[in-house]
């Protein structure tokens, strides 16, 4: 799609251009082929001589003049003590590539790794002490059963990539 819009994608970070008829709706990617929203981001206007951080205790932006760097104020949205501090440049280009207001990061995917490998492994263990058990039928099921599930596990992450 082609257009005046662009936004990041929120699983690969890759640009999406696309008309701004289309904000708001979810697409496949262009380049990861996943669903994404398309948004238009927010052009954040800061004035000479002012800067803007966000409040450490509930993450809203608050713009102050700089000469207040390093000055615990009240917070405008929560109302709870907050020091306003002049962010880094690479605080900056961070918080241009954020995700659009209303959306979550996806969840770190270690634990499911972890898992999809060491379940498989314990159940296949499982099954060759059930045959040494003199139970082989069930014995033979349960391996059988380990090695479909890693076969399925590495399937999946192969499509990940």
């Amino acid at each position: 799609m082609i257009g005046d819009a662009k936004c990041k994608c929120r699983n690969c970070s890759g640009e999406v251009s696309f008309s701004p008829s289309l904000a708001g709706q979810n697409v496949e990617c262009p380049h990861c082929h996943l669903e994404t929203l398309l948004f238009i981001p927010k052009i954040e206007t800061i004035l000479p001589g002012e800067s803007k951080c966000d409040c450490q205790r509930c993450g809203q932006p608050i713009a102050f003049p700089v000469d207040l760097h390093n000055t615990e104020v009240e917070c405008p949205h929560c109302h709870r003590a907050t020091t306003l501090l002049i962010p880094s440049p690479s605080a900056r280009v961070r918080k241009a590539d954020s995700l659009p207001p209303g959306t979550e990061p996806l969840p770190d995917p270690t634990l499911a790794y972890v898992l999809a490998i060491i379940l498989p492994l314990i159940g296949f263990f499982f099954g060759v002490w059930l045959m040494g058990k003199k139970q082989s039928g069930h014995g033979a099921a349960v391996m059988a059963l380990s090695i479909f599930a890693a076969l399925f596990w590495l399937l999946i992450f192969s499509q990940m990539d």
